[in-house]
C-alpha cells in the first residue's frame, strides 16, 4: 500500500509595510501555510504580475508607497481573480474612503491586533469560501 502524497499547504502573500508585524505574521502562518511576504504595495504588485497563484493575501490598507486600496483597484483591472483573495488589515485611523471601500468587501476586514486562533480560523474559512 502506497502512501498518497500530502495536499500542499495553501499559499499565503502578507503584505504589511512594518517588518515586525509582517515577520511575526509569517512566522504563525508558516505553520499550515507557505507564506510569502512582501513589505510594500509596489512589491507585492510585481510579486503578483508574475505569481499569481496565492490561496490569500493578507493586506494592510494603508501602506506609504502603494494603499492596499490602491493594490486592489490595480488587481481589480489587471488579474480580477486574484484581487478576489484579498483580506485587508488595519490598526485603526480609516479615513472616509478607506470605510467607503470595506463597506463594499464585507467580512473581508481583520482588524490588528490580531488574535492568532482567531486570525488562523479567518484565514482557513476565507480560503474555503473561495472554492
Amino acid at each position: 500500500m502506497t502512501a498518497q502524497p500530502s495536499p500542499s499547504k495553501p499559499r499565503i502573500l502578507v503584505i504589511d509595510d512594518e517588518p515586525l508585524i509582517a515577520d511575526a505574521l509569517r512566522r504563525v502562518l508558516r505553520r499550515k501555510h507557505d507564506v510569502t511576504v512582501a513589505n510594500t504595495g509596489t512589491e507585492a504588485a510585481q510579486l503578483l504580475d508574475t505569481q499569481q497563484s496565492f490561496d490569500a493575501i493578507i493586506c494592510d490598507m494603508f501602506m506609504p508607497d502603494m494603499s492596499g486600496m490602491e493594490l486592489h483597484e490595480r488587481l481589480s483591472q489587471s488579474a480580477p481573480e486574484v484581487a478576489r483573495r484579498m483580506l485587508f488589515t488595519s490598526g485603526g485611523a480609516y479615513t472616509e474612503q478607506a470605510q467607503q471601500f470595506l463597506n463594499t468587501m464585507p467580512d473581508r476586514f481583520i482588524q490588528k491586533p490580531f488574535d492568532i486562533l482567531k486570525l488562523s480560523k479567518r484565514i482557513a474559512e476565507f480560503i474555503e469560501s473561495l472554492k
